[in-house]
């Protein structure tokens, strides 16, 4: 899940995500239960972590710039991973905090250095001033980074005036928010290092064995984390919203519900688990859950009613035209490739499979904190898995989740009724 390149053929990596989705959900919903064995987690987690550490170390162009200062730098990451990974207690805990210290230079070093070319860049700051200017996001327009060839890729028909694209803003609310401090000091991506490395600190937490310990060092190393962080994805916002929605109902916070409501506002996937929450107010409650959709519906509902017209164009709108993208890690692209075209009627089926697996893991699961990430995963994964559109980011929350879950699955196990506190 956690690749960011299209395998040859096209089919070939959603195939084996397909097959994996399928063999995870009838675990989750038919309550398999098998011995197994503590080191086979161990070791693949590991191999995991290494491999991002490779990357991590592979892409930085901040630790090429300066040998001296890089090679320090790289050398204090490889041994704060390799304490994080092998040693227990305080020692291990001291290492992990070392690592999360090292890779925020790593990425603020990146962040100044690569010139990376993304319209999300642009969405994002020119959504941010509007909304600090009082108007509306979703009425901006933005400058056209592409080419005739590209922009044809990516964007609907008619897009494209005098050089601008004529839509605005185009996620829910949330990430603006949350992203304005950061973008009032300079780069709005500082914002989603901090919060994936306060995800990362929240598994720790909540972590209470070494499976879970070294599932939080995978989630902020692993082969995609500064890639995401470093193109200006919101996704890493929306990881810590879900630690800390987890957080709030395994150790009990009275912020949960704005965490939660947070979260359903920030992208329209999230629409695809919906039916989760039901596993949330096991936890919570329904009180929690109802404050979250107020919380939720109350952010958006502001920004619908500054400019409703321009709201629809370019939340709604602008995802229904999109053309199918060819470089989808999905199975469409592959399927397009081998048959033609895929119907539109098959697309549809996307959203309606995630909501199933959203509804299925809440009915067939003790209700609580990883049944909740489970939903959140493996809804999503299923989701993109048939999208016209989707990339490394849409994995990256997926797998986050569903690293989440084996984090807290020995405090809240979702499939027996056995739980601690």
């Amino acid at each position: 899940m956690f690749q960011y390149v299209a395998w040859r053929p096209l089919l070939l990596g959603p195939s084996i995500l397909a097959v994996l989705a399928v063999v995870a959900v009838l675990a989750v919903t038919l309550r398999w239960r098998t011995a197994h064995d503590p080191m086979l987690a161990t070791t693949a987690l590991s191999v995991g972590v290494v491999a991002g550490l490779f990357l991590t170390l592979a892409k930085s162009e901040f630790l090429r710039s300066s040998p001296v200062v890089g090679g320090g730098l790289a050398m204090v990451l490889v041994a704060a991973t390799a304490v994080s990974l092998a040693s227990t207690g305080r020692r291990a805990t001291v290492g992990f905090a070392v690592l999360l210290t090292v890779l925020t230079a790593v990425a603020v070093g990146d962040f100044a250095t690569i010139d990376i070319v993304v319209d999300v860049q642009h969405l994002l700051e020119g959504g941010v001033d509007a909304m600090l200017a009082g108007h509306s996001p979703y009425a901006i327009t933005i400058p056209n980074m592409y080419d005739a060839q590209d922009a044809a890729r990516f964007y609907p028909p008619g897009s494209i005036e005098d050089g601008r694209v004529m839509y605005g803003y185009s996620y829910l609310p949330a990430p603006l928010l949350l992203d304005a401090p950061a973008h009032l000091l300079g780069d709005v991506r500082w914002m989603h290092l901090l919060a994936l490395v306060a995800a990362g600190g929240l598994g720790w937490r909540l972590a209470t064995d070494r499976i879970g310990r070294i599932a939080s060092v995978f989630l902020v190393l692993n082969p995609l984390s500064t890639t995401v962080l470093t193109a200006y994805c919101v996704e890493p916002l929306m990881v810590c919203l879900l630690a800390l929605v987890l957080w709030g109902l395994l150790r009990g916070s009275r912020w949960t519900a704005l965490a939660l409501g947070l979260l359903f506002a920030s992208k329209q996937y999230a629409l695809s688990f919906v039916p989760s929450l039901w596993s949330v107010a096991g936890r919570a409650g329904w009180r929690t859950v109802w404050a979250a959709a107020a919380t939720g519906a109350l952010l958006i509902g502001v920004f619908v009613a500054t400019a409703p017209h321009a709201f629809v164009r370019s939340s709604i709108e602008w995802l229904l035209l999109q053309p199918a993208r060819d470089d989808s890690i999905s199975l469409v692209p592959g399927l397009a490739e081998l048959v033609g075209p895929v119907p539109d009627a098959v697309l549809m089926l996307s959203p309606v499979l995630g909501l199933a697996v959203s509804a299925a893991v809440a009915w067939r699961t003790h209700r609580g904190a990883t049944a909740f990430a489970l939903g959140v995963g493996l809804s999503l994964l299923v989701t993109i898995l048939l999208a016209k559109q989707a990339f490394m980011n849409y994995y990256f929350l997926a797998g986050a989740a569903l690293l989440l879950a084996v984090v807290t699955w020995p405090r809240d196990d979702p499939i027996s009724a056995r739980t601690t506190s």
